[in-house]
């Protein structure tokens, strides 16, 4: 079973892939709150379309 799959060349194997910026932005409370509230509206219309049509 294994000789229908070619070996996966070195230089596959042995790339990294790192972001190469070090500043990272994290999402604050408001923007997690807005998230949150629409993530409650998509899953709620879908609930209801759905579950309860």
């Amino acid at each position: 079973m294994t000789e229908k799959y070619l070996p996966v060349p070195v230089e596959a194997r042995n790339e990294t892939y790192a972001n190469v910026s070090s500043h990272v932005r994290y999402a604050g409370f408001w923007m997690r709150f807005w998230a949150y509230l629409l993530d409650l509206l998509v899953v709620g219309s879908l609930n209801r379309l759905l579950i309860f049509p």
